[in-house]
């Protein structure tokens, strides 16, 4: 499962629509898509009912959102303190000993 694909979810959820996420995630509406359903094939269920008038969470996209925002948080804080250790180890190295 990707991250990437978990964060199109969310924006999708958010707004409700696979055309709005794409323009939010500077994709194209189909490759938004097609994140949604390799996702929905990984997890084995629909995520969305898709409507002409844009995109509702199943039952099973409700209790997927939430896992799917802590996954995504996790990953972001874990990236962050990556980045703070690696700048904490490079100063070490060039301060004067």
């Amino acid at each position: 499962m990707e991250t990437s694909n978990l964060q199109t979810f969310l924006t999708v959820t958010a707004t409700g629509s696979f055309t709005k996420a794409a323009g939010q995630s500077f994709l194209s509406a189909p490759a938004v898509m097609k994140q949604i359903n390799k996702l929905e094939q990984e997890l084995g269920v629909a995520l969305f009912t898709r409507t002409s008038t844009g995109v509702t969470l199943t039952p099973a996209g409700k209790g997927f959102k939430g896992y799917a925002e802590q996954i995504v948080n996790l990953v972001n804080q874990a990236l962050v303190a990556s980045h703070q250790r690696s700048e904490e180890h490079t100063s070490e190295l060039q301060s004067p000993g």
